[in-house]
């Protein structure tokens, strides 16, 4: 399969097109390595690449030279469509290579039910799902968090390794540079740690060991996507460091990490878990950068023993946008089930102090559905909750609080091999008897739905009867269904019904046997260095912008000084959308501009106020799938502009965004999408054109073209948009009008000229000059004043 095929026969036909195009900062594109291996995600792109352990696993494999590894998702519903139509087969974005022709397919999960679309992607790319019908074929195994502690995928996987994220890219990159640079799938299967390798009928324990190093080597490698992801937040995990870390080194590669990713979100997600430093640490190195930025800093899902005075200290100078707590459980018995450590008068203590930082969001992370589990428990845990909300309202009053209410579920990792599950309905009892004790109003909890049970805890206990689950659930999924939608469980408990398993029974059963799992705990146990003998937290820098208080409630927002002491500078830029931007939307477009100017630091004007954006402005958008030289943004800056900012913004974009050159306009001229009303084009066709079209198209009064919008089909005169029409070499140039939201497209115009439609297809559509129309002259947006 060529890019050729693609790009014709399949890009022009799909929504978003970008999903499938490559162009990423940090993407990696080699040729002629000796090992190829594709990463397989089973989302769609835009959900992947919000996952911080997908970029982390891409940077990491492809870190050795001998070694390229490229990505392929599970195309959207519109997009499988077209490949079932033309019979083109699932592809990489890097090179558009078939995944069937790669030596070893590395499927990459976040949850249990990603591996239902596991024979969707399988089929897709040509290839069996079974692993006996693969013979001969690629290696194929599975990896991730929804691969930890899975049994019982022999039929589909030729192994499984039981190590989240990070420290399976680690294992899998040593194990591949050990190959000498020929793929060698008995060695490189034999070599497997931490995995159960079913191709060999063989279970290995092991943990690589990870330093500091290892995560200091690919924090600066992180793919940045060109396409809006699902999440734009940064989501930062760095659990499972051995060996002394140099805290102030790890606390400058994270402002670097976050400065390169372009992101004004950021959250340290630990799951619960321990830091590997103080976050303190972490927290004062990125404050200073993050005021700048308009960035934020939110804490998830922490223990309340971390938030320590220093981090404390370090926040209240800083820009907070959300704190949680894990708590595990309002009864004291179960929060030490859980490791957590705090008391129940020392936690309210840390309720009242994070409070002080009027923070936005205060977020408390809590199960029930414990062994033994009691109603007085129940409704102990509903007054613990009244009293957090209680504490809520007497502090700064604008903290919004939340909650997630999960339900438990033993699995191997705990060391619960005794523990007996509850079904969906004494979940759903238990909740509603919850929620019959909850009084506080000020509180929103979302429950887990009580059918997740089934996931959480039926596949350990299924064992070798998951990869019948698999295949039952994926014969009755829809083709628009991806993972993101949650499983269907009353599908699934049909599936189960099928198999002749009776969920409640199974759930309330004991793990088949503890001694299978042993060698699994010591795989996925964290490994982290105590944390009291840790070196100060290294000092926040200065921020740049403060707080004001408005209204008879004395809100506050934010504010920039610069912004009201040195005069706007408002320059005009002109830049280039390549070949390999060619299929990013207008809206995409604009978050790459955003996240450059983030990257490249430069100081841009914000909005005031509790949502502040930046004072950027878009010339009319281009049709997706165009190329342009002439393209236009203001951008207003806080400081007199200096050249530097043309090259710190030029080489923070990605490839196929190019800066041509800038000018300084000034503050009355009228904006680029109000002035702007003439676009020149050339087009490139696959054949001659005779003249006589041209001439004839614009002798008529009428050429009608019928448009798709908003749903509904409507007839449009394009004939009064068109200015200019001539013979161009091998194409066209076109001169085109946009008056007041009514315009031509170049396509309708190749269709009002009588042209096949084949060579409308074929056709590239080059955007060459936008020009002002005023007083008879036309200018461009550099020449007006």
């Amino acid at each position: 399969m060529s890019d050729m095929k693609i790009e014709k026969e399949f890009l022009p036909f799909v929504i978003r097109p970008g999903r499938y195009t490559n162009g990423e900062l940090g993407s990696f594109k080699k040729e002629g390595q000796k090992i190829r291996a594709v990463l397989l995600y089973p989302d769609l792109y835009e959900f992947t690449v919000s996952s911080f352990e997908h970029r982390q696993a891409y940077a990491v494999l492809n870190s050795h030279p001998d070694i390229a590894v490229e990505r392929a998702y599970l195309p959207a519903p519109d997009g499988q469509k077209v490949m079932q139509e033309k019979g083109i087969g699932l592809f990489t974005v890097e090179t558009k290579r078939p995944v069937k022709e790669f030596e070893l397919i590395l499927f990459q999960t976040e949850r249990k039910r990603d591996h239902f679309f596991f024979p969707r992607l399988m089929k897709l790319a040509g290839l069996p799902a079974e692993r006996e019908k693969r013979s001969g074929g690629p290696v194929v195994l599975t990896f991730g968090k929804g691969s930890l502690w899975s049994g019982g995928l022999g039929r589909f996987f030729d192994a499984a390794i039981h190590l989240e994220g990070f420290a399976a890219a680690i294992s899998l990159l040593r194990n591949l540079s050990g190959l000498g640079g020929k793929f060698d799938r008995q060695k490189f299967l034999e070599n497997l740690e931490g995995a159960t390798v079913y191709a060999i009928n063989q279970s290995r324990k092991g943990h690589p060991a990870i330093t500091p190093s290892d995560y200091r080597n690919y924090f600066s490698k992180l793919l940045i996507p060109t396409l809006e992801p699902e999440s734009s937040f940064l989501n930062i995990r760095l659990d499972g460091l051995t060996g002394e870390l140099d805290v102030t080194a790890a606390a400058m590669d994270l402002q670097n990490l976050v400065a390169a990713s372009g992101c004004d979100d950021v959250r340290f997600d630990f799951a619960g878990g321990e830091p590997p430093v103080p976050l303190s640490n972490f927290a004062a190195a990125l404050s200073g950068y993050l005021n700048k930025v308009q960035g934020k800093l939110d804490f998830s899902n922490l223990k309340p023993e971390l938030f320590t005075p220093e981090l404390l200290a370090v926040l209240k100078r800083a820009s907070v946008l959300g704190l949680g707590f894990y708590l595990g459980s309002g009864i004291e018995r179960n929060r030490k089930l859980l490791g957590v450590g705090a008391k129940e008068a020392e936690f309210f203590e840390k309720v009242r102090e994070v409070l002080n930082l009027s923070p936005k969001q205060l977020r408390l992370y809590l199960y029930i559905g414990f062994p033994n589990e009691t109603d007085e428990e129940i409704a102990e845990t509903a007054e613990f909750l009244n009293r957090i909300a209680a504490e809520v309202r007497r502090g700064s009053g604008r903290t919004m609080l939340r909650g997630y209410l999960g339900v438990f579920s033993a699995v191997p990792h705990q060391g619960l091999w005794n523990g007996a599950l509850i079904g969906p309905a004494e979940v759903t009892r238990r909740q509603e008897l919850l929620k019959k004790h909850l009084s506080a109003r000020n509180l929103q909890l979302r429950y887990e739905p009580p059918e997740q049970i089934y996931l959480n805890g039926l596949w350990e206990r299924l064992r070798e009867k998951v990869s019948d689950l698999i295949s039952g659930y994926v014969a009755h999924v829809r083709p628009e269904e991806t993972p993101d939608d949650g499983a269907d469980y009353r599908r699934l408990d049909y599936v189960l019904q099928e198999m002749g398993v009776k969920a409640e029974e199974v759930l309330g059963s004991d793990f088949p046997s503890p001694d299978d799992w042993a060698y699994r705990i010591s795989i996925v146990k964290k490994f982290a260095p105590p944390i009291a003998t840790a070196p100060e937290a290294v000092p926040a820098a200065a921020p740049t912008g403060g707080e004001m208080q408005y209204g008879r409630a004395k809100r506050r927002i934010r504010f920039h000084p610069e912004a009201l002491q040195v005069p706007n500078t408002v320059i005009r830029f002109r830049w280039e959308k390549g070949e390999e931007a060619r299929y990013s939307s207008h809206l995409d477009v604009i978050k790459v501009f955003e996240r450059g100017l983030r990257r490249a630091a430069l100081p841009v004007c914000y909005s005031q106020g509790f949502h502040p954006k930046m004072k950027v402005a878009f010339g009319p958008p281009l049709p997706l799938g165009h190329l342009s030289t002439a393209e236009y943004l203001d951008i207003r800056f806080e400081q007199p502009y200096r050249q530097e900012f043309f090259v710190r913004l030029a080489a923070a974009l990605p490839p196929g965004f190019k800066l041509i050159d800038a000018k300084p306009i000034l503050a009355k001229t009228e904006s680029l999408s109000a002035s702007v009303n003439v676009a020149r084009y050339e087009v490139r066709l696959p054949g001659a054109v005779e003249s006589t079209r041209c001439a004839k198209f614009l002798e008529q009064k009428e050429v009608w073209a019928e448009r798709a919008s908003e749903g509904e089909r409507k007839r449009v005169n394009v004939r009064p948009f068109v200015r200019v029409l001539e013979v161009n070499g091998a194409g066209l140039k076109m001169e085109l009008v946009m008056a007041g939201g009514d315009y031509a497209r170049p396509e309708e115009v190749l269709v009002g000229m009588g042209l096949p439609e084949m060579v409308t297809q074929e056709a590239v559509f080059i955007r060459r000059e936008l020009l002002i129309f005023a007083d008879g002259n036309l200018l461009s947006p550099h020449e007006v004043r």
